[in-house]
């Protein structure tokens, strides 16, 4: 989601910039600065009674270069613990309800429909679909541990929101 997005001044006004210490650091693979940034926005606007519009544009299209070293099964492990941590720590600064409301639907519905499209192909012959089903499998798993690994206490206690969202809503 990050990749191509855009506020209007206003809400950076209000809730601050992007968290810090949430995101990219070095190589390590965490993320979701993004997404704490949008729930945070939501937050503030919906406490002050007042509508919150997010809209995603899905025409709106982003090229990225892929590294080989990203097609692995060690990067994707690498991947998906961080995105687990990452969940965590953004669970830890905008509760976990809304930190994870989109992953409980992709959890439910999208995973399950990808490994039995896999599991499918698997069954047509395709060794391939074994493997993506695997892949999707394994990827929940480590992300799930991942996100057991940053709920325990002190794993996100450095995390920290930007001044201006930390201070009460007037």
């Amino acid at each position: 989601m990050g990749c191509n997005m855009s506020f209007r001044r206003e809400v950076f006004d209000r809730v601050g910039g992007f968290t810090e210490d949430v995101g990219r650091i070095g190589t390590v693979p965490l993320g979701c600065e993004e997404t704490e940034l949008c729930i945070r926005a939501r937050q503030d606007y919906w406490r002050r009674g007042e509508d919150a519009r997010i809209l995603f544009e899905p025409a709106a299209a982003v090229d990225h270069r892929v590294s080989a070293d990203r097609l692995g099964w060690s990067y994707l492990r690498r991947r998906c613990w961080a995105e687990g941590l990452s969940k965590a720590a953004v669970s830890k600064l905008v509760g976990s309800d809304d930190a994870l409301s989109t992953e409980r639907s992709y959890v439910a519905k999208v995973l399950p429909a990808a490994v039995g499209r896999e599991l499918k192909r698997s069954l047509r012959g395709r060794r391939d679909g074994l493997v993506g089903a695997s892949a999707v499998v394994i990827a929940l798993a480590w992300t799930t541990a991942g996100y057991a690994r940053g709920r325990l206490p002190g794993a996100t206690a450095d995390v920290r929101l930007p001044a201006a969202a930390a201070a009460p809503s007037p």
